[in-house]
C-alpha cells in the first residue's frame, strides 16, 4: 500500500516527535553540568558473526567538567566476557590508538556562533552551511575536530573526522560584505562557500580518487523581529567528476522556540544532495559512495520542523520527498527536565520509505539509538540503551553493523 507524502509527514512527525537536522541544536538546550560524575555497570548482549547474543559484564565511568567557556568529559567502558576477556565499548579488541582516543569523550572550548569555538571529541549531527553537503553527519564514536571562528564581517566553520586516521574534512567561508552600511536586513547579506572532500571513499581499495563536494551560498534576512525571523536563502552543489544540484529555501525563527525550514530542490543526474548524511560512512563501506547518487535528475521538496524548551527537551524531524524517488525521514529527541526523575535521548535515520510499515523496519537503510534512564532514588539510576548503527572494523576495512541492548545501573552525581 502506497501512502501519500503528505500524509507520510504529518505521520512522521506524529509518531516520531518525541525521539533531528536542524543547523544546529541551539546552546540554549544543551546543559553543560559545572561538575558531573557518573558511573554504570550491567549487562550488555552484542550480536556476534553467527548472528547469535552474547552477554557481556559492562562497566562505565562518565566525569565531566565544564567551566563556562571551558569543557572536558570522559567515557571509560570496559566490556568483560569469560571466553573473550576485556573489549571495547562495542565489543572490540584494545588494539588500536582509537580505541584509548574515545575515552575522552569531548574537549571543548566556547559555544556555537561565540567568535571561537573547538570541539575535540565525539561529532553527532554536524551540520556545514545549510546542509547540501553535509548534514546530520556522524563519525560514529571516532575523535574528530571541530572549530568554527565567527565575526560580523566574517567567519569559518570546519570539521575533520577521525584524529588518528583522517579522511573526511573541509569546511565553510563566509563573508558579510555590506557589514557597517546603514541598508537595513540588507547588511546582513552573507556569501559563503563550502568544500568538503573524503580521501579515501573506497577503504577496500588503494590511491582511489577522492570523493569531494564543494558548493556556494548566498543569503538575506527578510524579517527581523522580537517575534520572528525569516531568512531566504540558496545554495548550491557541485559534487566534483559528477553532477550538482540547488536548493533554494526559506528559514524561519519562531516563537515558543520552534523553527522550520522549507526547501525547493532541483538536482541534476549523477548528483545526491547532503551526501555526507549520518549513513555516509555505512553507505561508502558496503554499496560504495557512487551508489548514492541518482541516474536521473530530479526536483521536489525538504522541510524541517525543531522545537524545544530550554533545559527541558529539544526534537526535530525532517522529512525529503523528490518527484520519482522513496521518501526519507529523519528525527530526534533530547529530554533532560521534562519529565521528573527520567531522561530521554533518541536518534532515527531511514531511507527508502515506500509504505506505513517501512517507517518501523531497522534494515541497512536504517539507524536507530534509544537511552532512557530512570532515577530510582538519588543518586541511583536505571538505564536502558537500545543500538542499531555502525563502527568501523577492527581491521579498518570498512563499517560492520552494531546491534545491541544494555541494562545498566549506576550513580549520577552533579556538583
Amino acid at each position: 500500500m502506497k501512502i501519500s507524502s503528505s500524509l507520510l509527514w504529518l505521520l512522521s512527525l506524529a509518531v516520531l516527535a518525541g525521539i533531528g537536522g536542524a543547523q544546529l541544536i541551539p546552546d540554549e538546550f544543551i546543559s553543560y553540568p559545572k561538575g558531573k560524575i557518573s558511573g554504570l555497570t550491567g549487562l550488555t548482549m552484542i550480536k556476534g558473526e553467527n548472528n547469535q547474543l552474547k552477554p557481556f559484564y559492562r562497566f562505565q565511568l562518565q566525569p565531566e567538567l565544564n567551566l563556562d567557556r571551558i569543557g572536558v568529559g570522559f567515557d571509560v567502558v570496559f566490556l568483560y566476557n569469560p571466553d573473550e576477556g576485556i573489549r571495547g565499548e562495542d565489543g572490540e579488541k584494545w588494539d588500536d590508538l582509537g580505541d584509548y582516543l574515545r575515552m575522552v569523550r569531548y574537549l571543548r572550548y566556547g559555544h556555537r556562533r561565540e567568535r571561537i569555538y573547538f570541539v575535540y571529541g565525539a561529532l553527532d549531527n554536524v551540520f556545514i552551511g545549510h546542509g547540501l553537503i553535509m548534514g546530520g553527519y556522524s563519525n560514529y564514536d571516532r575523535r574528530g575536530l571541530r572549530l568554527d571562528l565567527n565575526s560580523r564581517v566574517a567567519g569559518v566553520e570546519t570539521m575533520l573526522n577521525n584524529v588518528s586516521e583522517p579522511s573526511i574534512f573541509g569546511g565553510r567561508g563566509y563573508v558579510r560584505p555590506l557589514v557597517g552600511m546603514d541598508l537595513p536586513l540588507i547588511d546582513r547579506l552573507t556569501i559563503g562557500g563550502t568544500y568538503i572532500t573524503d580521501v579515501d571513499p573506497d577503504p577496500n581499495e588503494e590511491d582511489e580518487e577522492p570523493f569531494t563536494v564543494y558548493g556556494f551560498d548566498v543569503s538575506l534576512p527578510l524579517l527581523r523581529s522580537k517575534l520572528a525571523e525569516v531568512t531566504l536563502y540558496d545554495e548550491a552543489a557541485f559534487i566534483n567528476g559528477h553532477g550538482r544540484g540547488n536548493a533554494t529555501g526559506l528559514g524561519f525563527d519562531l516563537p515558543a522556540g520552534a523553527r522550520l525550514k522549507v526547501e525547493y530542490r532541483m538536482f541534476g543526474e549523477d548528483f545526491t544532495p547532503t551526501p555526507f548524511n549520518y549513513l555516509y560512512e555505512r553507505i561508502k563501506t558496503t554499496d560504495g559512495v557512487e551508489s548514492m547518487l541518482q541516474e536521473e535528475g530530479k526536483r521536489g521538496f525538504y522541510s524541517l520542523f525543531a522545537w524545544g524548551l530550554p533545559r527541558k527537551v529539544f526534537t526535530w524531524a525532517s522529512f525529503e520527498d523528490y518527484a520519482g524517488d522513496i521518501p526519507k525521514v529523519q528525527a530526534e529527541i533530547i529530554e533532560t527536565g521534562l519529565i521528573e526523575k527520567v531522561s530521554i535521548r533518541g536518534r532515527y535515520t531511514k531511507l527508502g520509505i515506500e509504505d506505513f510499515k517501512d517507517i518501523f523496519d531497522l534494515d541497512e537503510k536504517s539507524a536507530f539509538t534509544l537511552k532512557i534512564g530512570f532515577e530510582l532514588f538519588p543518586p541511583l539510576e536505571l538505564v536502558l540503551v537500545h543500538e542499531y548503527r555502525f563502527r568501523q572494523r577492527e581491521d579498518g576495512k570498512g563499517y560492520e553493523t552494531i546491534h545491541k541492548t544494555s541494562f545498566e545501573l549506576g550513580i549520577s552525581m552533579s556538583y
